[in-house]
């Protein structure tokens, strides 16, 4: 078996007619022993967002950092699927969760790539993906995916931009790790896709992996120049991105919850009083999605255990449902 179907005390269902929920419009897919059997299902469902979890924080532990992780997928389904639709948004919802990473039955060097063939085999079937960490190592999964689906569409080089704290371009020196995707995706695909690093903080970071990722053809914005312009986010962003998000392309966002100041995210593997505030975030986030082509959303590293009032679970699960309803997917 390679995925698990979610559990169904995690979907809330509203009983009233007039206030429908995320839960109530929800199709859940049974588990799968293989992935042949997943890409039959696929084939047969109508284009959809589907929902993925990794329930797996091994790579965060390994890279010296707080566990917890694990739980995040299904704390974050818990209160995504008890959100109302949005107001005022008339095309019906199709939204499907495809369950868990088997990841007890799968070896963790295997892991990854599990999760990349499972993500390109719903990008082929038109689906948008949505995986919820777990660690961010599996930002390679997703990023490969996206840019396997687009070399086989023919669609041009697709962008990466990742909302993090840390660079994450550690070598594989010692294996892979939550440090590790950005490493892993520009070592196998250089060249072929575009990338961008926002929020990124000096504590977190090293000058050799800076110097290095920026010689690689990646753009990096520190949150010192953000919090030093006197421009909003979303602005500021745009300027020095410039013509990469000037029109629709392919499109990989990634999400790591430490991005976010412990003010607002302190359920995270790692959190820093500095970071993104959440109106900062979301209007350049419903610019983007407005913008590019939004294929993929990876949101990582939501540590429930470490959480307060659930706020940083919360966090993410209003990321997905802005990714839900930010612009119609017709393609």
């Amino acid at each position: 078996m390679i995925t698990e179907e979610v559990n169904k005390k995690y979907v809330y269902s509203s009983g009233a007619i007039d206030d429908p929920r995320l839960g109530n419009l929800l199709r859940i897919a049974p588990s799968f022993e293989n992935e042949k059997s997943i890409n039959e299902f696929l084939q047969k469902e109508n284009p959809s967002t589907v929902f993925f979890g990794y329930p797996d924080d091994h790579g965060i532990k390994i890279n010296n950092g707080r566990v917890g992780a694990a739980l995040g997928p299904d704390h974050v389904r818990s209160l995504l699927y008890k959100m109302s639709p949005a107001l005022n948004f008339s095309a019906p919802t199709s939204l499907l969760d495809l369950g868990n990473l088997a990841v007890n039955k799968i070896p963790f060097e295997k892991r990854h790539a599990t999760g990349s063939e499972i993500a390109l085999m719903a990008l082929r079937q038109k689906h948008r993906w949505m995986g919820v960490g777990g660690g961010h190592d599996y930002g390679f999964s997703e990023g490969r995916a996206l840019i396997e689906f687009s070399k086989a569409e023919k669609k041009g080089k697709p962008l990466i931009i990742n909302f993090d704290a840390h660079l994450d371009v550690r070598s594989t020196d010692q294996g892979f790790n939550s440090g590790t995707p950005f490493y892993r995706l520009l070592h196998d695909y250089k060249n072929e896709f575009d990338f961008a690093e926002i929020a990124v903080q000096p504590q977190c970071n090293s000058q050799k992996h800076l110097d290095w990722v920026r010689s690689q053809g990646a753009k990096v914005i520190l949150l010192e120049e953000i919090m030093d312009s006197d421009r909003p986010l979303d602005i500021y962003i745009k300027s020095v991105l410039d013509s990469w998000i000037s029109q629709e392309r392919l499109t990989y966002l990634s999400i790591d919850i430490d991005a976010f100041s412990s003010s607002v995210a302190m359920g995270a593997s790692q959190s820093w009083p500095t970071g993104l505030l959440p109106h900062q975030f979301f209007n350049t986030f419903r610019d983007l999605i407005d913008i590019l082509d939004v294929r993929v959303l990876g949101v990582y590293e939501v540590s429930p255990p470490l959480d307060s009032c659930e706020l940083t679970s919360k966090l993410a699960a209003q990321i997905i449902h802005q990714f839900i309803y930010g612009k119609k997917f017709d393609k």
